[in-house]
């Protein structure tokens, strides 16, 4: 199971890395992590209102291999500081979860 995860989100990179638009490039993050900031992907963290900083340095950390999850480590990996931020502002833009049932 954990190298198909891990294929998926090699071929996630991949095609979020040659996307042309910003949308294109978000859309491996939601699809995890749910289109409106609220995950439906049990496991997974909604990431609707974060705050920017802390976003961005979770970000960096799983780019840096700091934080260590092959998945997230692999989808950060080709991320730049500037994508970083502008993903991080994107998060906290978003609406925030609501709370489990």
């Amino acid at each position: 199971m954990q190298k198909i995860i891990t294929a998926l989100a090699v071929a996630l990179v991949v095609s979020s890395a040659s996307a042309e638009t910003f949308q294109d490039r978000m859309a491996p993050c939601l699809a995890c992590h749910g289109e409106k900031g609220q995950s439906e992907t049990e496991n997974t963290p909604s990431l609707g209102a974060q705050q920017a900083p802390y976003a961005l340095i979770q970000l960096f950390s799983f780019r840096e291999k700091l934080r260590a999850f092959e998945v997230m480590n692999e989808m950060a990996k080709p991320l730049t500081d500037e994508d970083l931020r502008t993903f991080s502002d994107f998060l906290a833009k978003l609406p925030k979860p609501a709370p489990p049932a």
